[in-house]
């Protein structure tokens, strides 16, 4: 697979995981329990607050082995990114049963240890 370009910073890659990871979650957190409560239904709160914890989870789960691939192939050093975005709560930390929740195929594995290895 050809290399890109190392196009952005650190910090931006951080950003951009903000907005497409960690700002869905929150939205599918709070959202439905808050329309469901603003419509006088304070009887199904609790049950949309499970079921948009289990939403928002697997949209975290989904989308953060996809951004940090993104981020990865764009960045000078991968360890940087890893830090800054265990700081920013993006990530959780390598190894821990949290990060094994995360969803990513062989190949997406194969590449995130490959572009580690290259831009540590």
């Amino acid at each position: 697979m050809k290399e890109s370009k190392r196009t952005i910073t650190s910090g931006a890659a951080i950003v951009v995981g903000t907005l497409v990871v960690n700002l869905p979650v929150f939205a599918l957190l709070a959202g439905p329990a808050f329309i469901a409560s603003s419509m006088g239904r304070d009887d199904l709160t609790l049950g949309i607050l499970l079921l948009s914890f289990v939403a928002a989870w697997g949209w975290w789960s989904l989308s953060v082995p996809r951004w940090r691939l993104w981020a990865y192939e764009r960045v000078e050093s991968t360890s940087e990114v890893h830090r800054k975005a265990l700081a920013a709560g993006l990530l959780w930390p390598r190894g821990s049963f949290l990060e094994r929740t995360e969803f990513k195929s062989l190949a997406q594995r194969k590449r995130q240890e490959q572009l580690e290895r290259r831009f540590p």
